[in-house]
C-alpha cells in the first residue's frame, strides 16, 4: 500500500511538473519525489513576475519513520533564474515557519522507597523561523518535463520546550 501511494504521488509531481513548466507558461508547481523515499513530503508553487524573476510559496510535511516525530512547515521565496521560463542556474532566498510535535517516554524517576516509577509519555512541540537561500540548476526538456539540483543554507531559530536555540543548517 505504502509503494502503490509513493508511485501514485511520483507520477502525479511528474505530471504536474511537465504540465507547469512549459515554454511561455507563468506557473509551475515542483515537488521533489526522492524526498518521499526519507518521509518528506513537499509541493512548491512558483508565479513569473518578470522573465527571470518569480515568486514562490511551498509546504512540507515530514514524519522519519523511526521516530514518533512530525514537522510541517511552510516558506515564501523571491526567485531569479538566468534563463526565463523556470530554466537555468536559479537563486531563491527564503522565509518559513515550522512546527515540530515529537512524543516520548521519559526516562522515570526513582520514589521516596527507592521504587522505579516507569516514565510517562511526553509530547512536546517546537515553533521555528528561518531564514536562507538555496541556489539551484533547472533544465527543461519539450512538453515542460523540469528537472533540478539544489542545495543552499539557512539560520532556523527556535523555541523548544521553554529552550531557545538557533543555528545555521542546510536549506
Amino acid at each position: 500500500m505504502r509503494k502503490g501511494i509513493l508511485a501514485a504521488s511520483v507520477a502525479v509531481a511528474v505530471m504536474a511538473s511537465a504540465a507547469m513548466a512549459e515554454e511561455g507558461k507563468t506557473n509551475s508547481i515542483t515537488t521533489n519525489p526522492l524526498g518521499m523515499i526519507f518521509g518528506v513530503y513537499n509541493i512548491e508553487y512558483q508565479r513569473h513576475l518578470a522573465e527571470k524573476h518569480a515568486v514562490g510559496a511551498s509546504f512540507s510535511f515530514w514524519k522519519p519513520r523511526i521516530l514518533d516525530l512530525s514537522n510541517i512547515g511552510a516558506d515564501i521565496s523571491y526567485n531569479f533564474y538566468s534563463k526565463g521560463g523556470f530554466e537555468g542556474l536559479w537563486i531563491r532566498p527564503a522565509i518559513d515557519l515550522g512546527v515540530t510535535k515529537w512524543t516520548y517516554t521519559d526516562v522515570g524517576t526513582i520514589d521516596a522507597n527507592l521504587n522505579y516509577v516507569p516514565g510517562k509519555e511526553v509530547e512536546e512541540s517546537a515553533f521555528t523561523f528561518g531564514a536562507g537561500a538555496t541556489i539551484g540548476y533547472k533544465w527543461t526538456w519539450a512538453k515542460g518535463f523540469t528537472m533540478g539540483v539544489a542545495g543552499g543554507l539557512k539560520y532556523t531559530a527556535g523555541d523548544f520546550a521553554g529552550i531557545e536555540f538557533g543555528g545555521v543548517g542546510p536549506a
